[in-house]
């Protein structure tokens, strides 16, 4: 029969083996894995799309090791960063070139976010153990604009590429998630993610269009609003406890040194030799290629004047 006296001392023995579980998790770690985002309220309405990219972060120690004992409670701050591609248009132009080369231009959208994170986990150490999150941060968002060519030409380059729009917004938002140990260094983490975010321009590839070899977008302004997505690894750095090595001292033993006088070296003198230097021929440096441009649409011949 369980009486309150013995389950007392269950409980009491439960939570101590917590706390000896989650010491040895008390460490820093660090968070590597895959983020994905989808575009939310007005942000979604005008049709920008979803994104995938690469995360990474690191966390402090716990802050409340030493106040919360057993560690069943963590606080952690964090630094993270990620970057996603949200998708890419392609057409096909004529491209500047003697031979009015056949090309492909590419508009795509990308976005990249800095942040910092404050973390409460709960049940620290154990098999199971979720998180919630609040960050603040920013992110950017930008275009690029990108010209290959189909045929390679040894007087062009391969492919040309420039930034065309590039805009900053402030964020913050709130993740709940989860980790599932796996062993004492590696966990797997997963979290959902919604992040708040001020207006900026982005480029609509919906509305990318080709006329007479010229290829046109449309710019958007909106709120940046997100929901994102994680799946990833966490590794602990220094996950094994210190232990506590005691040696016993001993006697030292001196033994008696007798001075030894050194022998002089003799050192043989070298022979000068004539070092020649070999020459290298001058070799040309190669002629840098020429950027790729699209070709321009001629403009129209004037209309006739009528006769009179």
């Amino acid at each position: 029969m369980l009486t309150p006296y013995i389950m007392k001392k269950l409980f009491t023995l439960f939570i101590v083996s917590i706390g000896f579980t989650g010491a040895s998790y008390a460490q820093p770690y660090i968070g590597l894995g895959f983020i994905g985002s989808s575009a939310l309220n007005e942000f979604c309405d005008s049709s920008y799309r979803n994104g995938y990219g690469f995360n990474m972060e690191f966390f402090t120690n716990n802050f409340l090791r030493k106040a919360v004992n057993p560690n069943v409670f963590a606080l952690r701050a964090g630094i993270g960063f990620d970057i996603q591609g949200s998708g890419s248009e392609k057409r096909s132009v004529i491209l500047n070139t003697p031979n009015s080369d056949p090309g492909t231009e590419k508009y795509a959208n990308s976005h990249l976010g800095f942040r910092a994170t404050l973390r409460m986990s709960f049940m620290e150490g154990m098999k199971f153990s979720p998180y919630i999150d609040g960050f603040a941060g920013l992110r950017g968002f930008y275009t690029h604009r990108t010209l290959s060519i189909d045929q390679k030409n040894p007087e062009y380059e391969s492919n040309t590429s420039e930034q065309i729009m590039g805009n900053w917004t402030r964020r913050y938002g709130a993740s709940v998630g989860a980790m599932f140990r796996l062993n004492r260094i590696i966990s797997l983490d997963t979290r959902i993610t919604y992040s708040a975010g001020t207006n900026a321009d982005w480029s609509n590839l919906n509305t990318v269009v080709r006329e007479n070899n010229t290829v046109s977008y449309r710019v958007s302004n909106s709120f940046t609003d997100l929901f994102m997505y994680n799946v990833g690894f966490v590794f602990r750095i220094d996950p094994k406890p210190k232990t506590r090595t005691t040696t016993s001292p001993t006697n030292p033993t001196t033994t008696p040194t007798y001075p030894v006088t050194p022998k002089e070296e003799v050192i043989p003198k070298k022979k000068k030799r004539n070092v020649v230097t070999p020459t290298t021929p001058n070799t040309p440096s190669p002629t840098p290629k020429k950027p790729l441009e699209v070709k321009p649409t001629p403009k129209p011949a004037p209309k006739p004047k009528p006769e009179n």
